[in-house]
């Protein structure tokens, strides 16, 4: 039964330095999700001062500003989900307070990792 009322979807901030990945992210989560991008930390204050998010994707090379990131993020909603892209050979660290994904990956994996953060709040499996 359609009542007239859209159902709101999630809003995912994508935090990615390259420009082509961050398009291919926007453009692909943007199926799923309601994506804000942005390519750094001096980007953050504009976009955090105009929007609640519900999810965070970071960057590997972005993992110190997003954990800035996220503890902002968390003031507004303390039960944010944060992704954070992994290059396994890289090897960086994961952010304590992130889910890695391991690149490569599929988009799927990354809209089902969000998807099951955001149903089940922790208990979401790790893509690792």
């Amino acid at each position: 039964m359609d009542d007239g009322v859209e159902q709101q979807r999630p809003i995912v901030l994508v935090m990615e330095q390259d420009h082509l990945l961050r398009w291919s992210l926007t453009t692909y989560l943007g199926r799923f999700f309601t994506v804000f991008a942005i390519g750094s930390l001096d980007e953050m204050s504009k976009t955090l001062n105009a929007q609640f998010f519900d999810a965070i994707v970071a960057s590997d090379d972005l993992a110190q500003d997003a954990e800035t990131l996220c503890t902002l993020i968390r003031k507004n909603n303390p039960a944010v989900v944060a992704v954070q892209m992994v290059a396994a050979a890289s090897g960086a660290n994961v952010a304590a307070s992130f889910l890695p994904i391991d690149k490569p990956f599929q988009l799927s994996a990354l809209v089902d990792l969000i998807s099951a953060a955001l149903e089940g709040g922790c208990q979401a499996q790790n893509h690792r």
